[in-house]
């Protein structure tokens, strides 16, 4: 299906990290929609994922990532034997062959050419089906559902893969004791949304900078927050000063002339953008190493895209209640503490306490709509889209500009 090239072309992408044995982030893996395809269920588009919209997603979703961090993306039979690939970054760039895909001569012949071009090779969702040793003896990754695998077939499935050479990623790994027992099976790579669901310790106790954080982001999420306030409180935070210079400064203002006093800067920036500056970078000192960095970078996004969508919707809630339910949705999952605690410790409206803590209404679905978007289940963004009367192309722009916005206040917060 080409694309008209003057035509406005809106995307959905999904980036979902790819973590190495120490939890540190290795790669995202990135998977495309167009907006218009959104809400079928079938993937027969394949072939509209052209080399523009490949290239124009991977600009979107590696913003302000690092060059280290390694991009993953799908590659149907006609994309692989096209020269699609070479939108892409070789450097950093692992090209996944789907499981639907035949390794027939043709495909064997492109893939090699493809690893000639300095690309890394991935074989998608292999279950041990014989018929894929060409593709194995290839193949820089292999990549292992082990969503309904029990211990015995996942050390199974690695002996099977250890003559080959090549590193094991475990795919749809949901709690950390599955990713335990991929670990020690040998696998090196582990993708899924184990690092996004609470793990709580009993008896931990809050640090005291945590708890100073807390006490901060307590007064950020009142009605009424006294700017004088929160100058001052830039003021006394070396980190905070440094932080916000970085941020002042960067392309995102497009400033002509370097801002180097801080009044200066707190009045560019203004009182409602100081607010969600401070609150991104009080998260991200909450979260600790990159698992905590994904889930305050989740946060942050969670929170812009349901503010940038709030004047679509039919809620009582405005667009910086909306923000501050999404911002704060994990917050259980990077403090490591029960949702009903924390709600009890923060000035929130009973509405939106009700939502953090499972109820239903408008902020529930969007964070159902945020979560479907992040597991790129098309499907279901369709049907909640259609539910809520959302345009499905106002939402993919709002998704887009949320991860944007995100990119840039984290890079600001290193």
């Amino acid at each position: 299906m080409p694309q008209n090239p003057g035509a406005e072309l809106d995307i959905f992408v999904a980036r979902q990290p790819v973590f190495d044995r120490l939890r540190k982030i290795w790669g995202y893996e990135l998977l495309f929609r167009h907006s218009e395809a959104v809400n079928k269920a079938e993937v027969s588009d394949e072939e509209a994922a052209t080399q523009s919209v490949i290239a124009d997603g991977y600009a979107m979703a590696f913003f302000g990532v690092s060059a280290s961090v390694m991009c993953l993306v799908n590659f149907s039979r006609g994309l692989l034997l096209q020269d699609t690939a070479l939108a892409l970054p070789p450097a950093n760039s692992v090209i996944e062959v789907l499981e639907t895909v035949d390794p027939d001569p043709e495909v064997i012949e492109a893939c090699k050419k493809i690893k000639k071009q300095g690309y890394l090779l991935a074989l998608d969702d292999f279950v041990g089906e014989p018929g894929y040793e060409p593709l194995l003896e290839l193949a820089d990754l292999i990549k292992v559902d082990v969503l309904n695998m029990d211990q015995t077939e996942i050390y199974g499935i690695a002996e099977l893969l250890r003559p080959y050479g090549c590193r094991m990623l475990a795919e749809k790994v949901e709690t950390d004791e599955v990713f335990g027992v991929c670990r020690e099976a040998g696998f090196s790579l582990f993708q899924g949304f184990f690092f996004s669901r609470p793990e709580i310790i009993p008896g931990r106790k809050l640090a005291v900078g945590e708890i100073s954080r807390l006490e901060l982001l307590k007064e950020l999420s009142r009605e009424e927050v006294d700017f004088s306030k929160l100058a001052e409180i830039v003021h006394k935070d070396i980190s905070l000063t440094y932080r916000l210079f970085r941020y002042i400064n960067s392309a995102a203002f497009s400033l002509t002339h370097k801002v180097e006093s801080i009044q200066r800067a707190l009045t560019l920036m203004g009182y409602m953008r100081l607010k969600e500056w401070l609150r991104v970078v009080i998260l991200t000192e909450m979260g600790s190493g990159d698992i905590g960095r994904e889930i305050v970078n989740l946060s942050a996004k969670r929170g812009k895209f349901m503010q940038l969508l709030a004047p679509q919707l039919e809620t009582d809630l405005g667009s910086e209640s909306l923000f501050l339910f999404g911002f704060l949705s994990l917050l259980d999952v990077l403090l490591r503490r029960p949702m009903q605690e924390i709600v009890n410790e923060l000035p929130l409206n009973r509405e939106l306490k009700a939502a953090l803590l499972g109820g239903e209404g408008i902020p529930s679905r969007l964070i159902r709509l945020n979560e479907a978007q992040e597991r790129a289940n098309w499907e279901e963004v369709g049907r909640l889209v259609d539910e809520m009367g959302l345009d499905l192309k106002k939402s993919a722009r709002a998704l887009n500009e949320a991860r944007d916005w995100s990119n840039t206040v984290l890079g600001s917060a290193d």
